[in-house]
């Protein structure tokens, strides 16, 4: 789901509440007043008189009772009656919904000279409704209903020129023809001029303009207005966020014809906003809004079924769903359809495809499409990584609203990709995103607060930026509140209490807990140890488009946990990952050509992915690089370069660099030898849970170097390491314990 707006145009009848429709029906009742009182006159004035019954059943949604009255008062001739049949056809209101039909009625409409029909002939060609797309003939029918004095029309070719279809983006020209068409008394032209200061597009934003326009719109009889003013109150833009509020003009939208706000009800429903989360429901609400026409409903109905939300994920059903989106003309539907390529979900992966249907979705205004774009320039898929012109999507997205594209701006910074690292920029922007409502931001700056990058360490601010995610719906902040009862931060250690979280980021659909889930079950943390079952969790968290799943598949396959060991497929698997971004399957592709496993060892080539996983920001990568100079492999030894490399690794949290940083100075590679400088970094190393620090940590306590002699202290950094998880570090202290026994024994014997 692109976001509570909607990318479609905004001309045609903005629904048969439109004061054009009033202004029609009482000039002409006037103008039959100047007529005598023959019985043409009275059938005219009956006939009219059925045109306005029938748009009060309208608005009570009694549609056969409408259509009765409008095809009555267009046996009479009437024009607008004609045009409005027209409608109940394209909305599906009352009759199954058949835009020939509705074609075919709009043409009698305009050959009885109703202005409303020419405009709504417009809309059909710029939504493909019927008939294909075609700008040029929409605009050509627009400008027929203008000349015929209809608002509507002039509220389309401001849309047009809103979205930049079938003519250059022009903020400017659209704002000329919205206020054309206010002065025309439509609704929807008002609703098109508070979208634009809602969105800062030709005009500075301003959302209390917006809204006063919104509310104009209201006063019009707008669906459109009405859930837009919907849609300020569930974002919090210049007014309190309240759920509860945009609830309800939702469904004064719905009362008025306007699938947006069925759409928005459906949003609030699958979030979980206001309202307990109940994809039923949203379901049911989304499959309103596609009878009402609206393309973002179809993306909404794609989403749920490509994430498995409230239906078995099907991604043949989520192609099928943003298709119609597509031919609805739904920017959103067609990122989906983006999303679906970029992550080879129901498809074969292909960037190409993913960019060109990103690049259609773009065309038709969506901030989502733009995002993804930036995307796919920052990972490098299908493209040259190039973090400046992710930027400059990103930059669109936010533009155009997107919450997500706001926070991948904060991310740029806070890993310093294309821009110097500023966390406190990053934090900036990451407040911006959540300000909207983007549960992705919210986890991150959970994260942020859990780790102490660019704000103290403080676990409960982690926490309460977590559970902000949740109430957003973010299935990421579920995965991160599960993070802090597996590390026991801020929270004591509780591993069921993490898994519970863990299979809650599950059914919101994140990828990340599928991972963690399969995580504990490779470690038997809180579950019995089982690689079966850890693979199977694994894989659905590759599907789902992770990297670190792919990674971590292609480990078991290296060590041979759960798989016979084939070096092969951790190869595959790890170019998967890497190719999904993630830093850590470059580094142990690096590894692979480093040490020679299932491929000839190839240090530059090692030094290849070890510089990739640099790149984007994988502090093992960076310790990697510091090993090949330390050890001169395939480069001159360089204790200098190794040094800074570890230390870079350090820095991003790499517990084996902060380790290797000790060693230096333990032996004095490169540097006066400092027994207290490599106690403060194995003491670090170990704090990351690295053993081999542990029992480094053990041989200065029990040699006395740069500490006194403390054999206490000795078995208890031995016994740290042999618990560490290390299998290196825990048969090296395994057998450092059994031999201090073995003399202990010795002595107590020769007593």
């Amino acid at each position: 789901m692109d976001s509570e707006n909607e990318d479609r145009p905004v001309g045609g009848r903005a629904g048969l509440t439109s004061r054009r429709r009033l202004i029609g029906v009482w000039a002409a009742l006037a103008v039959a007043l100047l007529a005598t009182l023959t019985g043409w006159w009275l059938y005219s004035r009956w006939s009219w008189g059925l045109l306005s019954v029938g748009v009060r059943a309208v608005h009570q949604q009694h549609y056969h009772r409408a259509m009765i009255d409008f095809r009555r008062a267009a046996a009479a001739g009437i024009g607008p009656a004609m045009g409005d049949i027209g409608v109940l056809y394209a909305r599906g209101q009352g009759v199954p919904r058949d835009y020939a039909k509705a074609m075919a009625w709009f043409r009698k409409g305009v050959a009885a000279g109703d202005g409303g029909a020419m405009g709504d002939i417009g809309v059909l060609y710029a939504c493909g409704q019927g008939v294909p797309r075609d700008y040029s003939k929409a605009m050509a029918w627009f400008r027929k209903g203008v000349a015929a004095g209809d608002g509507g029309a002039m509220a389309g070719i401001g849309g047009l020129y809103a979205c930049g279809q079938g003519v250059p983006r022009d903020y400017s020209k659209a704002m000329a023809w919205f206020r054309k068409g206010v002065a025309a008394g439509d609704g929807g032209a008002m609703a098109g001029i508070g979208e634009l200061y809602a969105r800062s597009q030709g005009v500075p934003r301003d959302y209390a303009k917006a809204m006063a326009w919104f509310r104009k719109g209201v006063a019009a009889g707008s669906g459109r207005a009405m859930a837009n003013v919907g849609v300020l109150y569930a974002l919090g833009n210049g007014v309190p966020r309240s759920y509860g509020k945009a609830m309800a003009w939702y469904r004064r939208g719905v009362a008025a014809g306007s699938g947006r706000a069925m759409t928005n009800i459906g949003v609030l429903y699958a979030r979980g906003q206001g309202v307990p989360r109940d994809y039923a429901k949203a379901m049911e609400w989304f499959r309103k809004g596609v009878a009402g026409g609206a393309g973002s409903a179809m993306d909404g109905m794609g989403d749920l079924y490509e994430k498995g939300r409230g239906v078995p994920r099907d991604y043949f059903k989520a192609m099928e769903w943003f298709r119609k989106g597509v031919a609805a003309g739904d920017g959103g539907a067609m990122a989906g359809i983006g999303e679906l390529y970029a992550r080879g979900q129901g498809v074969p992966r292909d960037y190409a495809k993913a960019m060109a249907w990103y690049r259609r979705g773009v065309a038709a205004g969506s901030g989502r499409a733009m995002t993804n774009i930036g995307v796919l320039y920052a990972r490098g898929q299908g493209v040259p990584r190039d973090y400046a012109k992710a930027m400059e999507w990103f930059r669109k997205g936010v533009a155009a609203g997107m919450g997500r594209a706001m926070g991948n701006i904060g991310v740029l910074y806070a890993l310093g990709h294309g821009v110097p690292q500023d966390y406190a920029e990053a934090i900036k922007w990451y407040r911006k995103a959540a300000g909207a409502g983007d549960g992705d931001a919210m986890k991150n700056l959970g994260l942020l607060f859990e780790n102490g990058q660019g704000v103290p360490r403080d676990y409960s601010k982690a926490m309460e930026w977590f559970r902000k995610g949740v109430a957003a719906g973010d299935g990421g902040a579920m995965d991160g509140i599960g993070g802090l009862y597996v590390r026991g931060r801020g929270v004591p250690r509780d591993s069921a209490k993490a898994m519970e979280w863990f299979r809650k980021g599950v059914a919101a659909g994140s990828g990340g807990a599928m991972t963690n889930v399969g995580v504990l079950y490779a470690v038997g943390n809180g579950v019995p140890q089982s690689y079966v079952k850890a693979i199977k969790w694994f894989r659905k968290g590759a599907a789902a488009g992770i990297g670190r799943a792919m990674c971590n598949i292609g480990m078991l396959y290296s060590l041979g946990c759960g798989v016979p060991q084939d070096y092969a497929k951790a190869k595959k698997w790890f170019r998967k990952g890497a190719a999904a971004g993630d830093g850590r399957a470059m580094t142990n592709l690096g590894l692979l050509f480093e040490n020679g496993q299932g491929l000839p060892q190839d240090y530059a080539k090692a030094m290849e992915w070890f510089r990739r996983g640099v790149a984007v920001g994988d502090g093992g990568a960076m310790n990697n690089l510091g090993g090949l100079y330390m050890n001169g492999l395939g480069v001159p030894q360089d204790y200098a370069k190794a040094m800074k490399w570890f230390r870079k690794g350090a820095a991003a949290g790499n517990g084996r660099a902060m380790t290797n940083i000790g060693t230096l100075y333990a032996f004095g590679n490169g540097m006066p030898r400092s027994y207290a400088k490599a106690m403060q970094w194995w003491r670090k190393g170990a704090a990351a849970g690295i053993g081999l620090a542990m029992t480094d940590l053990a041989w200065l306590y029990g040699d006395g170097l740069g500490v006194p002699r403390d054999r206490t202290m000795k078995m208890y950094w031995l016994q740290k390491a042999e618990a560490s998880g290390d299998p290196g570090a825990a048969a090296v202290a395994k057998q450092a314990i059994a031999q201090i026994r073995q003399a202990q024994g010795s002595r107590k014997s020769g007593r």
